[in-house]
């Protein structure tokens, strides 16, 4: 192939391209003026009458529906209507007593399982694909909860 070849080879391309582009801008162009004009088969006249019937079932539905969460909130909440009696001093101090010591169990058993926890974490987990299993079985790469600064991942 001589460089003239090559040349016009080129130059056939550009022109295609060049009046391809050209076709696609003006079909694109003169196909705007159908996509803003409304059309009225697109949206259907309704009457007024089916509107107003429409709007007097909805604000119907509506009103239902405010009072059955009404009656339910006032139903479900019992201790807003039932007198609140005062306690004695000395029950308070029950109360106080038997909270810090949920507290103070619920603080020892939390940090003893993460220690118990941390010390079961795998150092590694292979997620390297198996080949020839049968069923095409994979491996699951689940890393425990509580491991996740531990356990490293193997691909």
């Amino acid at each position: 192939m001589t460089e003239e070849e090559r040349r016009r080879k080129i130059f056939w391309l550009r022109l295609a391209t060049a009046t391809i582009t050209v076709l696609v801008l003006f079909i694109w162009i003169a196909n705007l003026k159908n996509i803003w004009r409304q059309s009225e088969d697109l949206s259907p006249a309704v009457p007024d009458s089916q509107w107003a019937d429409f709007r007097e079932e909805l604000n119907r539905s509506l009103s239902d529906i405010q009072d059955n969460l009404e009656r339910r909130s006032a139903a479900s909440n019992p201790a807003s209507t039932t007198p609140v009696t005062p306690i004695s001093d000395e029950e308070q101090l029950i109360l106080e007593d038997i909270l810090k010591e949920t507290v103070e169990k619920a603080a020892s058993s939390a940090t003893g399982t993460a220690e118990v926890r941390r010390q079961s974490c795998p150092e590694w987990i292979n997620c390297m694909p198996t080949f020839g299993d049968p069923g095409g079985a994979t491996r699951a790469c689940i890393v425990p909860p509580g491991c996740e600064d531990i356990t490293q991942i193997a691909y």
